[in-house]
């Protein structure tokens, strides 16, 4: 949402988010070697932090309402837990994961 609001088309017409398994397999395929995940982790997004931090300058008032109907929208994370939506904020639980691979040679 954020790249829409900026004007950043490109990045909003492609952005795509890797799954673990490809990220392993590219880096497979780029040459790495022992790549595992070292640390697991959970991070937390949440609507009134994004609001100050990101959406507070005034021509930006819309886009609460818009970060709000695109959670209503993502279904399937709600349905999985990933999106809480409360009456007038929200929290985002997300998996993340830091992978350690060697460098080819």
């Amino acid at each position: 949402m954020k790249d829409r609001l900026i004007g950043a088309m490109d990045a909003v017409a492609n952005r795509y988010f890797l799954m673990g398994e490809e990220l392993y397999r590219f880096l497979d395929l780029a040459g790495f070697k022992e790549a595992k995940g070292h640390r697991f982790f959970e991070y937390v997004i949440r609507s009134e932090i994004v609001e100050k931090e990101y959406f507070s300058q005034p021509k930006l008032n819309n886009a609460m309402v818009e970060l709000r109907a695109a959670q209503e929208r993502a279904t399937t994370l709600r349905n999985h837990g990933r999106i809480l939506l409360e009456a007038n904020r929200s929290t985002m639980r997300l998996p993340g994961e830091i992978t350690i691979a060697v460098k080819p040679q």
